[in-house]
């Protein structure tokens, strides 16, 4: 009997202090994941902020280009921006032809990628890209990019590459 009377006592005591601390504990817990999504959200729109505002600068800057060459220039410069690395091959009789790559090549790779001179029927994606004039977004295998542009920017299978055909 003496062990009821102390379960009893306990249960007592215990079961709404215990309730007591998983109340406070759940309050917390819900107080802190509302903070870290406001401050998630705030950021997702500080970053969309930055975003169009460094694309309304891109935008300026290729509108207030006067020719083919000086547009051209601008769009890679800014693109690269955005993606860290950016190249223009121009697509004259089934051939791409290296243009102009700029973010994160180095000028031995600029100079190297402006002689590039292949084949649509080497580079699938970018073949893909050009018939159907949508963006494309495929690894870094050679039979996607060719040899020579996977070679000369050193990019693999598991990376990712995002075409954007452009006709003029």
């Amino acid at each position: 009997d003496l062990y009821n009377t102390i379960d009893s006592a306990l249960e007592a005591v215990l079961r709404p202090k215990t309730e007591e601390i998983l109340d406070e504990l759940a309050a917390r817990l819900h107080g802190e994941w509302e903070k870290a999504m406001q401050g998630r959200e705030e950021s997702a729109r500080q970053a969309r902020r930055e975003t169009a505002a460094a694309l309304a600068a891109a935008v300026r800057r290729i509108r207030a280009e006067s020719s083919v060459t000086t547009i051209a220039h601008a769009l890679v410069e800014s693109a690269a921006e955005f993606g860290g690395r950016a190249a223009l091959l121009i697509v004259r009789d089934g051939r791409l032809l290296g243009f102009l790559a700029c973010g994160g090549a180095g000028g031995e790779v600029k100079r190297r990628f402006e002689q590039v001179d292949l084949s649509v029927s080497e580079a699938t994606a970018m073949a893909h890209a050009i018939e159907t004039r949508d963006p494309v977004i495929t690894g870094g295998s050679a039979s996607d990019l060719s040899r020579s542009v996977v070679d000369l920017f050193g990019l693999t299978a598991d990376d990712r590459v995002y075409l954007f055909p452009l006709v003029l």
